[in-house]
């Protein structure tokens, strides 16, 4: 996962906080018992709490507590978690990003799906609850498991445009873009002699004997069947299939990085600007429920065209260390 290889290192949080303390002479204070952070600056002090990303059962989730399930450090924030509807539910976020102008894929009943298509819940995360892509006129092979995180209600099941491209999420403070990944679709090449089952456990680093036990087995299988193939089928010389669609499933180790791995400005023209349209919608339809600036991520699909078509906000994020000058500028003027 690339956001892991960058933002859930601890060391890049605290250098990117030492770099701005040292050009701004902010007085910086860590309580390691709870991971809180104190700056003090221009006559100004603010706390921050800490957000941590944390694994149990192979599944990901972000807490608030150092937990023994924790595995890397996502961030500082000056407030708590946040909720608002248009993050809690996809629905909610699709109908407002339509009537604001923006691209969003068509969405269906879920027994009646006009295209190529994938079943979501609309109360969801992390891409846990999705199955697919289906072909149009071809019934799915399993509907997505419910939320699993508390009492939260499950959502309703819809089927929704599949769109061919690119996986991208845009980080944001305010309506300010200032961090994205573009991802494209992990793929294996066929050599005319290995079957997809042993290319795919080569992929994944694992003996073909456990590739079913493998945590995304099922959603490999949707991916293949998409393209008319089968773990059983010899790929044949310099074809290639691709393996997922999600973000973050890139099926390879991850390496460890202190260099930012931001790709805001690699992005082709139409796609910025279309980042800089939707930082501008939902900065301030947020800022109208907060009054303040707050952290928000969305993610989308970059089309062969460069467009980009926008799934879901996300209200609690991780937040890449790069986004620490704007949000302190916020806070305590001076540069961002």
């Amino acid at each position: 996962m690339p956001a892991m290889s960058y933002i859930a290192i601890t060391l890049n949080h605290m250098r990117a906080v030492k770099a701005w303390a040292d050009a701004e002479d902010a007085d910086t204070r860590l309580d390691l018992r709870n991971w809180e952070l104190e700056v003090r600056c221009r006559n100004r002090y603010f706390h921050f709490s800490p957000r941590f990303l944390a694994r149990r059962e192979g599944r990901i989730f972000h807490t608030q507590e150092l937990v023994e399930a924790a595995t890397g450090f996502i961030g500082w924030l000056p407030y708590g978690l946040l909720r608002y509807d248009l993050s809690d539910d996809k629905l909610v976020f699709k109908a407002f990003a339509a009537a604001a102008g923006l691209q969003v894929p068509a969405q269906w009943e879920a027994e009646t799906p006009q295209g190529d298509y994938i079943l979501k819940r609309s109360v969801g995360s992390f891409g846990y609850e999705i199955t697919g892509p289906y072909r149009a006129g071809r019934a799915p092979a399993r509907s997505p498991p419910e939320h699993q995180v508390g009492t939260q209600q499950q959502g309703c099941l819809f089927a929704e445009q599949f769109i061919a491209g690119d996986a991208l999420k845009a980080w944001f403070w305010g309506r300010q873009p200032f961090f994205a990944h573009r991802q494209a679709r992990p793929q294996v090449a066929g050599d005319g002699l290995s079957t997809l089952r042993t290319l795919v456990a080569r992929r994944l680093g694992l003996p073909e004997a456990d590739l079913s036990r493998a945590p995304e087995f099922a959603h490999l299988q949707d991916a293949l069947a998409y393209q008319d193939l089968a773990l059983a089928d010899v790929l044949a010389a310099g074809r290639r299939a691709w393996l997922d669609f999600r973000y973050g499933r890139t099926y390879e180790s991850e390496e460890l990085v202190s260099r930012s791995d931001n790709q805001l400005e690699d992005l082709p023209a139409g796609a910025r600007a279309d980042l800089d349209r939707i930082g501008a919608v939902l900065g301030a339809e947020l800022q109208k429920r907060f009054s303040v600036p707050v952290l928000f991520a969305v993610d989308g699909v970059v089309d062969a065209e460069g467009t980009v078509w926008w799934l879901e906000v996300n209200s609690n994020p991780m937040l890449p260390p790069d986004g620490y000058a704007s949000i302190f500028a916020t806070l305590f003027g001076g540069r961002g």
